[in-house]
């Protein structure tokens, strides 16, 4: 072989070859049986709380079916959540993942439950599901104790399939600097990975994310995923609405 730098292709390949078939680069062969699965969603859904046990594509209130504005109606973005959901181990196994932009109030975790749902009940792939305040709580926590605990939480975030957090950006404000490094950290090795991160951001789009997240951050996030803007109008305040209607 000649001592030309573009032979390096070869080079991995014939060590590669070799490797095929272990785990460290087949993240996404491992699927759970059918009983697990059944195990699995109910842990998942305990972890949610009652509110989100039964989402459903289907039972996703569809409220706006075509917009004039220069973003997808509702219906654009379930459809393309169940093509996303049609094709996912294929969309998966590239580490992509899917994150949904949009104010408060539009479906985006009932979006996502229902999307893991089904990846964990159909396919058999692992789901975690965090809350952003809950996952930054458990880091502060972390700063009293010594780089182990870190370590050990980093590690616990890494070890499923899909990784869920829902709005991880803060409520007021950005988010701190101690915070930014350990979800970089937790994105950066799933990301490595292969692994799949979603996301919902109560933020109008991904340039606000960027702003208040980190940009390394959303960049991750986004490479190969699926981002969608649901910015219609809230359904918590038009249920709200139709509620004094009703007295």
């Amino acid at each position: 072989m000649t001592d030309d730098p573009r032979n390096l292709d070869k080079l991995i390949s014939e060590v590669l070859d070799a490797h095929q078939e272990d785990p460290f680069f087949r993240p996404w062969s491992k699927r759970l049986s059918k009983r697990s699965r059944q195990v699995h969603y109910e842990d998942v859904m305990l972890s949610l709380g009652p509110r989100y046990a039964e989402c459903s594509f289907t039972n996703f209130n569809v409220y706006e079916e075509t917009t004039n504005e220069n973003r997808p109606s509702q219906r654009q973005v379930l459809d393309q959540i169940q093509a996303f959901a049609a094709e996912a181990p294929n969309r998966l196994a590239q580490g992509g993942g899917v994150v949904l932009f949009g104010k408060p109030g539009t479906g985006k975790d009932h979006l996502l439950c229902a999307l893991a749902f089904w990846v964990i009940l159909h396919y058999g792939f692992t789901v975690r599901w965090t809350g952003g305040p809950e996952l930054y709580q458990r880091a502060r926590d972390r700063i009293r104790e010594d780089t182990e605990a870190e370590r050990k939480m980093i590690k616990e975030y890494c070890e499923t399939q899909i990784l869920i957090i829902s709005d991880p950006v803060p409520a007021r404000g950005s988010i701190s600097q101690y915070s930014a490094d350990i979800v970089q950290r937790i994105i950066d090795r799933r990301y490595r990975g292969l692994l799949s991160t979603w996301a919902t951001m109560n933020v109008h789009d991904g340039a606000e994310a960027e702003q208040r997240l980190a940009s390394p951050i959303v960049d991750r996030l986004r490479h190969h995923a699926l981002c969608l803007d649901c910015n219609w109008s809230s359904f918590r305040a038009r249920d709200g609405a139709d509620r004094r209607r009703e007295r």
